[in-house]
């Protein structure tokens, strides 16, 4: 019974193929060091977050169509964005304030979402959902 079982350990690796690893786990991680790109541009970042007001307002118009009245708070039209503060003005109006650490905009449902949007014109065709 005992003969299946062998009392003796196995061998522990070597200091050299230990040392050897390192070295080459040193120079992978020179060859792959990963650098944080940093901040995108204010005007990036203005866009984007133009582009995110849009989502949110296209969610709180769905809710005006299905219901008649805009919300009373924001999530009641569905998830809410990160950064997005909603302010319902009358039962058809409305303001979202979008903030970042470095960006703060301001959309009201009277102007037309489209001009708000500006440069993401470009990456959305809202004619095409006018």
């Amino acid at each position: 019974m005992s003969d299946l079982i062998d009392p003796t350990p196995p061998p522990e690796p070597s200091e050299v193929e230990v040392s050897q690893t390192s070295e080459r786990d040193s120079a992978l991680a020179a060859v792959l060091r990963i650098t944080h790109p940093g901040p995108p541009a204010v005007g990036e970042e203005e866009s984007t977050l133009r582009l995110v007001m849009y989502f949110q307002a296209q969610k709180i118009e769905q809710y005006l169509v299905d219901t008649g009245s805009v919300p009373l708070a924001l999530d009641d039209a569905g998830p809410v964005f990160r950064g997005m503060e909603y302010i319902r003005l009358t039962n058809r109006d409305y303001r979202i304030l979008g903030r970042t650490e470095r960006v703060t905009l301001s959309y009201s449902s009277v102007e037309p979402l489209d001009v708000f949007v500006g440069t993401g014109v470009s990456v959305l065709d809202l004619l095409a959902f006018n």
